[in-house]
């Protein structure tokens, strides 16, 4: 808006509230318009294109070009910050309970394993729980989060690192985490596939590089470069097996790993030299429209 009162531009959402510039012009009085050059808030009782009243929160923030000044004016019915905060409680209120569902399938899986006395059985029980509990994760901490989109990456990595070892414990006494780990912001779209694909590395690492009592560590990576996202995990166990095909791996977890790396369109390397190295690059992923 001009130092005249005349509406210069309005975005399509200002028209449709208030109507037309001619429209604006009439219920726009100067004294809606700051004396100083300070930014101001504050609440209006203004009128919609229909005539209807509407209570509005406005900011007002001055503008300088070429020896002129304008006003920045954002205005906000405050329907929309109640109908916004709505949205927060139920979508915080979603995430609270798609983790409470999944901690529910957790112990189902539990009290099962514990009525199988098949070794094999139990351990696919376990797998399976880790998988869930490193999803369980992601939606613990999005209702513990002031946004509900994203998560902080780097906290998560570092919660299901600790989550990992202390599942395997029993037989890793001796092998200890190192966890260097950036806070990198995700939304659920990256953050889901790629802490799965993270739980699969490490339990692998864990189970099959290391032998009972063995010395050693895992060591956990998180950084980022612009828009490039790396997360390295390596081992100094055992390596890979001289004949290992990362092109067909025999495991599941790592037929997973494959997987879940193409559905981030990420770029994955494994070195099996002085252990096991894992490098995953990767661009945060962009939400996919789905109405």
């Amino acid at each position: 808006m001009g130092s005249d009162n005349w509406l210069i531009e309005a975005s399509s959402g200002f028209y449709s509230l208030f109507g037309t510039p001619l429209h604006l012009w009439e219920i726009w009085n100067t004294d809606c318009l700051p004396n100083s050059e300070q930014i101001i808030k504050t609440q209006r009782q203004m009128q919609r294109q229909s005539g209807e009243p509407v209570t509005v929160d406005l900011v007002i923030e001055p503008i300088h070009s070429q020896g002129q000044i304008a006003w920045l004016v954002l205005a906000t019915p405050v329907e929309a910050q109640s109908e916004l905060q709505e949205k927060a409680v139920l979508l915080k209120e979603i995430h609270h309970r798609v983790r409470n569902n999944l901690h529910l399938i957790s112990n189902l899986l539990d009290l099962q394993a514990g009525t199988v006395n098949d070794e094999r059985l139990s351990a696919l029980f376990a797998t399976t729980q880790n998988r869930i509990q490193a999803m369980t994760l992601i939606h613990e901490q999005l209702y513990q989060s002031a946004d509900l989109g994203r998560i902080d990456f780097g906290e998560y990595l570092r919660r299901l690192t600790l989550n990992v070892f202390l599942a395997n414990s029993n037989n890793l006494e001796c092998v200890t985490p190192v966890i260097r780990v950036e806070s990198v912001w995700l939304n659920l779209e990256t953050a889901v596939p790629c802490g799965l694909l993270v739980n699969e590395l490490l339990v692998n690492s864990l189970q099959h590089g290391f032998s009972d009592g063995q010395l050693g560590k895992v060591q956990i990576e998180l950084t980022q470069v612009n828009q490039q996202i790396q997360i390295k995990i390596w081992d100094d166990g055992v390596g890979l097996a001289a004949d290992f095909d990362w092109q067909h791996p025999d495991s599941l977890g790592l037929k997973l790993v494959r997987i879940l790396a193409k559905q981030l369109k990420a770029e994955i390397q494994l070195e099996g030299n002085s252990g096991t190295t894992a490098t995953l690059r990767f661009a945060e992923l962009q939400y996919q429209t789905r109405f």
